[in-house]
């Protein structure tokens, strides 16, 4: 297993703009599943600082991967930019507003928090496989 730091081993839509080499930090509240099936799963999670954490992991990816994991991680600050994408109100907590709209954020998750205009940091993990 091994972290991503060279091109060539990015995802085929690459977010260089916002990688990191680190998972997010430890996690506070969560998780709940916004996606599970045929081998890929999407949750959600707030992590410690506040910050919400969208991840991934599919075990049939592309390119005779064996395993693809990543994940997203908004700042506390941005939330209500999230809260706004997903026309919650003050009351909503973001991970009820998420459970609630599923299938509008987990298809493309990057390009949902593009559009809501929040931002992230991503990190993602490409195990080769042996196929």
């Amino acid at each position: 297993m091994s972290t991503l730091s060279e091109p060539s081993h990015r995802a085929s839509t690459p977010v260089d703009d916002h990688q990191v080499d680190e998972l997010p930090d430890a996690l506070d509240s969560g998780p709940i599943t916004l996606y599970h099936r045929d081998g890929h799963r999407i949750w959600a999670e707030l992590n410690t600082e506040g910050a919400l954490v969208i991840s991934g992991q599919d075990l049939n990816p592309p390119h005779g991967w064996e395993e693809y994991e990543y994940a997203f991680s908004i700042p506390a600050g941005d939330l209500q930019r999230i809260r706004a994408g997903l026309d919650g109100t003050h009351d909503d907590t973001i991970l009820d507003l998420l459970a609630a709209n599923a299938e509008v954020v987990a298809p493309a998750v990057k390009s949902w928090l593009d559009a809501a205009g929040a931002s992230y940091k991503f990190w993602n993990r490409i195990e080769p496989g042996h196929r």
